[in-house]
């Protein structure tokens, strides 16, 4: 389930932005949030499971959006554990996640992702043991609307109508 990447090179810890250990969380689809759900999230598993024998290891994300941090902060992910791809960084030691299922060979994406439901299953429950330490300071309605407004696709032209129009309700 994971692949480790060895580069040798004779300068590569002379270079400014240089690791040991990274494990590579960012996929193609990590900035869409039902992407990142059921493809990065379930590998970051791996990276837990990984770091208890790598202490030092860094996890590497690529411009992550506000929700990313949000689920890495409720996993106890800190930001010094945290490597936030901005300009190129030398890595010793590179892994990455097939998260099992998800590559056929390394480096070769499988255009038809298979996702781990095992790891899915395994995060969900997590995530929901997590979710349930952090107590509620206020009450909520039972009914929740999800707003597109930030987003550049599937966004509804007369959402304002629409939220003014639940909001009486």
């Amino acid at each position: 389930g994971i692949f480790k990447y060895v580069f040798i090179s004779r300068f590569w810890k002379s270079k400014n932005t240089a690791i040991e250990n990274g494990f590579l969380l960012t996929s193609l689809m990590s900035y869409n949030y039902y992407h990142f759900l059921i493809d990065s999230l379930p590998r970051i598993l791996e990276y837990l499971d990984l770091k208890n024998s790598i202490p030092q290891l860094k996890l590497i994300i690529n411009r992550p959006k506000r929700f990313v941090i949000e689920y890495l902060t409720l996993l106890n992910i800190s930001k010094g554990d945290i490597i936030i791809l901005t300009n190129n960084i030398w890595v010793h030691e590179l892994y990455f996640s097939n998260n099992k299922y998800a590559l056929s060979d390394p480096g070769k994406p499988n255009p038809n992702f298979i996702y781990s439901k095992k790891n899915l299953k395994k995060m969900s429950e997590l995530l929901i043991k997590k979710a349930y330490a952090f107590p509620l300071t206020k009450k909520f309605s039972a009914h929740v609307y999800v707003s597109r407004r930030d987003v550049n696709s599937r966004v509804a032209k007369n959402e304002d109508e629409v939220f003014k129009k639940l909001k009486d309700l």
